[in-house]
């Protein structure tokens, strides 16, 4: 099978083929065949992952994310932003990414993303229009400081 058209389509020809040859083995073949062709119908956009529970941004008012927030001291908070800063300024033009930035700093992705973050919201650090690869093979966003 080349594609899931493909086999839609066959699966389809299967179930009709127990609707033929096995009605009384098999006596909800009708019902599940026309669930499968309205499921699969060529101007139905297949929904390959559900929409999320809760609309929105996901970082928002989470227990586990206020407890992490009030385990990291503001001191700690200050440092650590002031080394993702103090990184960037040493990067130049070059800039870096978020996952570079914490690679570089030996921290933890989550926590280099929340400082850069609000080096963001002050304007301390900027998108440099400039993408580069993540270890993944995903366009990021190449920071700056300002």
């Amino acid at each position: 099978m080349n594609s899931y058209r493909e086999a839609a389509e066959g699966m389809a020809g299967v179930l009709r083929s127990i609707l033929r040859h096995g009605r009384e083995v098999y006596p909800d073949a009708t019902a599940i065949l026309t669930r499968f062709e309205q499921f699969n119908a060529p101007d139905r956009q297949v929904q390959m992952f559900a929409p999320p529970a809760r609309p929105g941004r996901p970082y928002v008012a989470q227990d586990t994310s206020i407890q992490a927030a009030k385990a990291l001291s503001k001191s700690t908070a200050d440092s650590i932003e002031k080394a993702v800063f103090r990184f960037l300024e040493s990067r130049a033009d070059r800039g870096a990414t978020d996952q570079e930035i914490a690679s570089a700093l030996q921290i933890h992705e989550g926590t280099c993303r929340a400082r850069r973050v609000s080096l963001t919201a002050q304007g301390a650090v900027l998108d440099s229009g400039h993408r580069r690869k993540t270890r993944s093979g995903r366009d990021a966003i190449v920071w700056v400081a300002r």
